[in-house]
């Protein structure tokens, strides 16, 4: 998959399969079974505009076809995919967590850290 940086907060996603609009198209891109599909498309669309990206993102991802590793080594993780895009974290049941949401991103495991140290 290649992801190519689009005027503002936006990327086209590009595979075998076709051309994706981020972040509008993610369910077209990553399924309708994707849990964080919104997510995967906001992420994607914020790494092509980080300041230290080029015009073009590779990804060993695709839709349809096993991911591909860049680096010889013995696996790859944090891909785009449902099973990627999972993980869990182990709090004490009365950490102060928001759960606004099924799920926590990193900012909101940083904001309930920040809440635990500040008291």
């Amino acid at each position: 998959m290649v992801i190519v940086r689009q005027p503002g907060p936006s990327a086209l996603a590009i595979t075998s399969g076709g051309r994706y609009k981020l972040p509008q198209e993610s369910t077209k891109l990553f399924g309708d079974d994707h849990p964080f599909a919104d997510e995967v498309a906001t992420d994607l669309v914020r790494v092509s505009h980080h300041r230290d990206s080029g015009k073009m993102v590779l990804s060993g991802w695709s839709p349809d076809r096993l991911p591909v590793s860049f680096a010889i080594q013995a696996g790859a993780h944090a891909g785009p995919g449902p099973i990627e895009t999972h993980g869990f974290a182990l709090l004490p049941s009365d950490a102060p967590v928001n759960r606004s949401k099924s799920f926590l991103r990193p900012k909101d495991l940083r904001s309930t850290a920040i809440r635990f140290r500040d008291g």
